[in-house]
Order: structure tokens, then C-alpha cells, then sequence
């Protein structure tokens, strides 16, 4: 393989490894009838190679020759792959066209030097390598002059290429039509471009607005926060209280239903001393009644007594 071609292996990024042996399949059957599958399947093995060294993923049916359709209806998907895949498809006879003399030329001196050392190694079958190798040069000719025919053939195809491009001169003189087109397009792009330009300015300062009020939401809750924090402190102390309060309440509803319980005990100790207390002034008054009696009737008894005995002193002293 020649350092030309190595060397612009290289240049396309490709794995030369990788590359070398899908030209080992190439350059083989440049002369041979063009089979599209073969090539087509030599442009996705390439293409592969591409793939790889670029650390690009691939359809997993391109790897084998039995998926080539589908392989290829699956590159023909993504813009990527099909560009490199179409662009080795036609390298391929570049190859073929450029590389190849150079190759049977290698080949040539690989098999002179494979003579050269069976002649060395192997003295009694030197006439059997010659011939061979007359063989194999007559043939390295024979595929010269097939070499020379698609020459011919490719200069064919360079005459229809420049009427081609003959077209595209035609195409290029009513270019301006487009261009003056594309201006326009482009002064309206322009102009949307302009009124784009406002509305992400207007976005950035709705944007700024936004930012400013977020900060001073977020400060405030930061504050908030504080407030809270302080509040729970509060609502904590609070529920201590609360609960105090409640065993307060406890301890005095204890205390409260003792107090009704004696004071309901020394009401019925007073209806029962009032009750004691009637029958004692009732006793006393039946004993001042009955003392009364007596005496109202001591007093008449003294009286009587006393008026008797004013009379009869009296009746005395008159006597007297």
C-alpha cells in the first residue's frame, strides 16, 4: 500500500486499520464486473470505519452483509450517515481509478520478492517461479490495457461531465434573480431579527423585575421565617402555660368539689343545729311561758298578800 494513499487515509479521520482491510476487499476487483452490492457493501464498510473513529453510533445491521438493505434504508434516514456512507459509495471508484496501478505494481514487487526469496531458499523450483512470474506480469499488462479502456471510458465521462457543466453555467447567469430574491429574504430575516432582538430585551428587564422581586420575597421570608421561628417559640411556651393552666384547673376542680362536698356537709350540720335550735326555743319559750304564769301569779299572790297586810297595818294603826 503506498504512503500516498496512507497518508490520505489519515487525512479523511479514518482508522487506517480498520480502512486497509476493506481495500484489501477493493482493489482486488477493480477489473472485475461491477457488482452494486459488493460496492454498496464495501462503501457501508468504510463508512463503518468512519463511524468508529469518530465515535459516531450506526445501525447494528450494517454489520452484517445479509441486513445490507436495511443497513441502507437506515443510513438513507439520517442526514449524517447517508452523507458519509454516499460520499465512500462513489470514493470507491476513486480507489479503483487511482490506486489501483500502484497497487498491482506493489503486488508485482510483493511477488518478485516472494521469487526472489524462493530462489534463495528453494534452487530447484526457479524455473517454475520464473514462468510464474512471467504469468503474472503478462497478466499485471493485460490489466494495464483493461486499465486503459475505462481510461478512455472515464474520458467519456469527463466530455458528458463538462456539457454538465455547461448547464450549470446556464443556471449560475440566472443566479442574480435568486440572490436579489435572497437579499429580500434576508432584509425581512433582518427585520424579525430586530423585533426579536426587542422582545428579549423587554424579557431580560421583565426577567431583572422578576429577579429584584424574588430577592425581596425571598428576604421577606427569610423575616418570615424569623417570625415564625419565633412564634413556635412563643406557641411552645405558651402550651407549657396552657398546660400548667390545665393542672390548675384540675387541682382546683379537686379542690372545688371537696369545698361543695363539706359545704354540703356543714349545710346539713346547720339544718341540723337549726333544727335543735327550734326545739331549744321552743322548750324555752314553753318554760318562760310557764314562768310567766308563775309569775304573774306570784305577783297576784304577792299582792294580794301585800294589800292585805297594808289593810290590816292600817286597820292597826288607825286602832291605834
Amino acid at each position: 500500500m503506498s504512503l500516498e494513499l496512507i497518508a490520505r487515509i489519515n487525512e479523511l479521520g479514518h482508522s487506517p486499520n480498520c480502512v486497509l482491510k476493506v481495500l484489501d476487499n477493493i482493489l482486488p476487483h477493480c477489473n472485475a464486473p461491477e457488482d452494486v452490492a459488493e460496492r454498496t457493501w464495501l462503501g457501508v464498510q468504510l463508512s463503518i470505519c468512519e463511524f468508529d473513529a469518530a465515535g459516531i453510533s450506526y445501525p447494528k445491521s450494517c454489520r452484517q452483509f445479509s441486513s445490507l438493505m436495511e443497513c441502507t434504508g437506515l443510513l438513507e434516514s439520517k442526514s449524517t450517515w447517508w452523507t458519509t456512507f454516499s460520499g465512500n459509495y462513489r470514493y470507491i471508484s476513486t480507489i479503483c481509478s487511482e490506486y489501483r496501478s500502484e497497487y498491482e505494481l506493489e503486488n508485482i514487487v510483493k511477488l518478485y520478492q516472494n521469487v526472489s526469496s524462493a530462489m534463495y531458499d528453494h534452487h530447484e523450483g526457479h524455473d517454475k517461479t520464473l514462468r510464474e512470474f512471467k504469468s503474472r506480469f503478462e497478466e499485471a499488462i493485460e490489466t494495464s490495457n483493461v486499465w486503459k479502456a475505462k481510461l478512455d471510458s472515464l474520458a467519456g465521462e469527463l466530455e458528458a461531465l463538462r456539457c454538465g457543466l455547461t448547464n450549470t453555467t446556464n443556471l449560475a447567469n440566472a443566479m442574480p434573480q435568486y440572490l436579489v430574491h435572497f437579499s429580500n429574504e434576508l432584509d425581512l430575516l433582518h427585520k424579525k431579527s430586530a423585533v426579536i432582538h426587542s422582545s428579549l430585551y423587554n424579557v431580560e428587564t421583565v426577567t431583572d423585575d422578576l429577579t429584584r422581586v424574588l430577592s425581596i420575597f425571598y428576604s421577606q421570608l427569610s423575616e418570615n421565617r424569623l417570625a415564625l421561628a419565633s412564634y413556635d417559640s412563643e406557641l411552645t411556651n405558651i402550651e407549657a402555660m396552657m398546660l400548667a393552666l390545665e393542672d390548675l384547673f384540675a387541682s382546683l376542680e379537686v379542690r372545688n368539689t371537696m369545698l361543695v362536698f363539706k359545704l354540703d356537709s356543714m349545710a346539713h350540720r346547720l339544718d341540723i343545729y337549726d333544727s335543735r335550735q327550734n326545739e331549744s326555743i321552743s322548750t324555752l319559750e314553753s318554760v318562760v311561758n310557764s314562768s310567766t304564769s308563775r309569775l304573774e301569779l306570784a305577783t297576784t299572790h304577792l299582792e294580794t298578800s301585800f294589800s292585805n297586810h297594808f289593810q290590816r297595818s292600817c286597820s292597826l294603826l288607825f286602832m291605834g
